[in-house]
């Protein structure tokens, strides 16, 4: 049997949003690393509160860290949130 296909915005009614998202910061003071970077995020959510999420940066600048974010409640692939709710996550 054929799963049925999705539209980009079917689960529009269990999106929130993140509070402590940051605006995207200008290309040019962006850095990435050849690697996802392991860490833990807080990230604070419109309806649900704050929680820690193991995820990876992605890409950082002096005050602000691109983390993925894999959840229901956002629907895109990463945001970028104040570096203090960002620490690594030790992997060894």
């Amino acid at each position: 049997m054929a799963q049925e296909a999705l539209s980009w915005n079917s689960g529009r009614e269990r999106w929130q949003r993140l509070v402590n998202e940051v605006e995207v910061p200008p290309a040019r003071s962006q850095t990435t690393a050849p690697a996802p970077v392991a860490c833990v995020a807080r990230l604070v959510w419109e309806v649900d509160g704050p929680e820690l999420v193991e995820t990876e940066a992605i890409g950082w600048t002096p005050a602000a860290v691109l983390v993925r974010v894999y959840d229901r409640r956002w629907r895109l692939g990463g945001a970028w949130v104040p570096v203090s709710d960002v620490r690594r996550r030790n992997t060894g």
